[in-house]
Formats: C-alpha cells, structure tokens, sequence
C-alpha cells in the first residue's frame, strides 16, 4: 500500500499509488483501496482541496496512459456512474464528500472533453508496466459438452496408484466447479486421493 490520502465513507482509507501529474501538489492521481480498487483523482481545487474522484479499473488506465481514451472520458465513465467530489472544510476540519452522477457532472470539475494525457516518460512507463502484471483474465466456461467425466486408470504408477476406475455425473459442470467439487492430495504413502 501507498502513502494514506483521505478517508471518506464513500470508499473508506485511500492510499496514493501513482501522481501522474503533478505541480506543487498532486494534480491528476491514482488511489486504491484496501480491496486494491483503483481510483483516478482530479484535484480541481488546490486552495478548497476540491478533487474529483472517479471508480476505474486497471485496462481503462492503461488504456488512458496509452491515449487510446481521454481523460475525461475516464471520469464520465467511471464505475456504478458514479463520481465523489471530496473537499475539506475547515470549520469542522473534516473531509466532507458527495456523491453525484458521471454523465451529469459539470464539465467545470473535469479534464477538457477531447483532451488526451499526452504524457511518455519513464515513470508512466513503469506504471503500465506495473497495471499490467495486476491484469488476471478469467473465463468460466463450459468446458465438456458431456454429462459425464471418467477416471481412469493410471497406466503409469510409478507415483501414484488408482485401483478403479472412478465416474462421476454433473449436469453443466463449469470449469470454476470442479475445485470446489474435486481436489486432490498427495499423501506420504505416495497416492493420489482425489
């Protein structure tokens, strides 16, 4: 985990994991949360503390760091369509949030519509690097038309020994089904128990 940001009920604790753009203070950021969510952040305002806050994932920043996708296109399709607008106040020395709609979020708080990061160094290099090796793809499918799976018998058993010949019957069994259902172990008497 980063340096702790801010923490609001919308997200709990924020941790800062790339500036991006920055001048004296962070202008354009990613945060994550404890579940390693990403965020993009705008600080809109640097005397308010004013900042934009947007839900994304990992292949949208890519895909914003790459200028395949604006900025504000990162934004007006956040997460759940929803943005968080987090400022503090000082009267009551708290972080005070709201929550509004991406789609209709005043474009005053957002990058330019058409405008494209634009920026190549060694550090978004990087962070490319690193959003990439977080990317797992998944996917469940039906992996066996038939409605039944056989075991055989182990021609080789050097290792391991099977004294039958095992079926089992599932109807549209999944690929993500089968560790639940079956598992397998190797126990000191060199066997396999499944």
């Amino acid at each position: 985990m980063g340096k702790k940001w801010i923490k609001i009920r919308e997200t709990g604790q924020l941790y800062l994991e790339k500036i991006i753009v920055s001048f004296d203070i962070p202008i354009l950021f990613v945060c994550n949360d404890f579940e390693n969510r990403k965020y993009l952040c705008l600080n809109v305002d640097e005397e308010t503390g004013c900042t934009v806050i947007a839900e994304t994932d990992n292949r949208t920043l890519i895909s914003m760091l790459k200028n395949q996708i604006t900025m504000e296109s990162v934004f007006r399709n956040s997460s759940e369509n929803k943005i968080i607008i987090a400022e503090y106040n000082c009267e009551k020395d708290e972080i005070v949030s709201i929550v509004q709609e991406a789609k209709k979020i005043d474009a005053n708080l957002l990058p330019e519509k058409e405008a494209f990061l634009e920026l190549s160094n060694e550090v978004i290099s990087e962070y490319l690097l690193f959003l990439k090796k977080q990317l797992i793809s998944v996917e469940v499918e039906d992996f066996c038309e038939k409605k039944t799976i056989t075991v055989k018998q182990i021609k080789f058993n050097k290792y391991f020994s099977l004294n039958s010949e095992n079926v089992t019957y599932h109807k549209n069994l999944k690929l993500e089904d089968t560790k639940k259902i079956y598992t397998c172990d190797i126990n000191n008497s060199r066997k396999m128990i499944a």
